[in-house]
């Protein structure tokens, strides 16, 4: 019980100031700020603390995870940032910056040279990102000026209402991938003559009808269809 109440004090005297507020030593500041002529400064990054490994460790899971899953990781990053290494949420979205760029160099370097399965093509569609980028950029700097006046509290009621809408976006996209991947395929007539036809599984439901195979070999190979017609009465 102690311990929940001095993590909610120390983030409260957080959201007050993003200095950490006045001090007369360091055991007057919040967990991971030192006190400095008078004021809380968040400690260097050096050495680091166990909560602040743990927050790394966790951080680089998820954002991971995020940005597999083609969500970002801003949404799981400034909570953390917040939560477990005590920064101030104006601190906190600034560092976010810094871990969205991270992630969006690592995919990058991932993606650039993979070509869509349909054609060659690159994977990433450049005409889309000219359109996108320069509002994504005005959004950004209307965002960093607006963080710089805007209370403490606008900014976390407006981080986890984006982070709930995010989690909820994240997780139906996960139910629906799950349900295709694990969709049980309907099976096909594979007919081996010594003319080597195979009928092979296509995209198209109507491929998969037995009648329409039937069609096929009749139109493409009728002695292939009687022989296939042949075993299927001796069965």
């Amino acid at each position: 019980m102690n311990t929940t109440t001095s993590s909610i004090l120390n983030f409260a005297a957080i959201l007050t100031s993003s200095s950490g507020g006045t001090c007369f030593d360091d055991a007057t500041c919040p967990i991971l700020y030192k006190c400095v002529e008078g004021l809380c400064k968040h400690k260097e990054i050096f050495p680091l603390e166990p909560r602040e490994c743990f927050g790394s460790i966790l951080m680089t899971l998820l954002v991971g995870v995020a940005n597999a899953g083609g969500m970002g990781g801003s949404f799981i990053a400034a909570p953390i940032l917040m939560i477990i290494f005590n920064y101030s949420p104006a601190h906190a979205i600034r560092l976010v910056y810094c871990v969205v760029f991270g992630g969006s160099l690592g995919n990058f370097a991932i993606n650039f040279l993979a070509k869509r399965q349909s054609s060659l093509k690159p994977l990433i569609d450049y005409d889309v990102s000219l359109i996108a980028l320069p509002m994504l950029l005005c959004g950004t700097s209307v965002g960093v000026l607006m963080n710089s006046v805007t209370p403490p509290f606008v900014v976390i009621f407006g981080l986890v209402a984006v982070m709930g809408k995010s989690v909820k976006k994240l997780w139906i996209k996960t139910i629906k991938q799950y349900r295709e991947e694990n969709k049980p395929k309907e099976r096909t007539i594979e007919v081996s003559t010594e003319f080597e036809i195979e009928l092979k599984e296509v995209g198209d439901n109507k491929a998969r009808n037995e009648d329409y195979q039937a069609y096929f070999m009749v139109v493409h190979n009728p002695r292939a269809y009687h022989i296939f017609q042949g075993a299927r009465n001796l069965c």
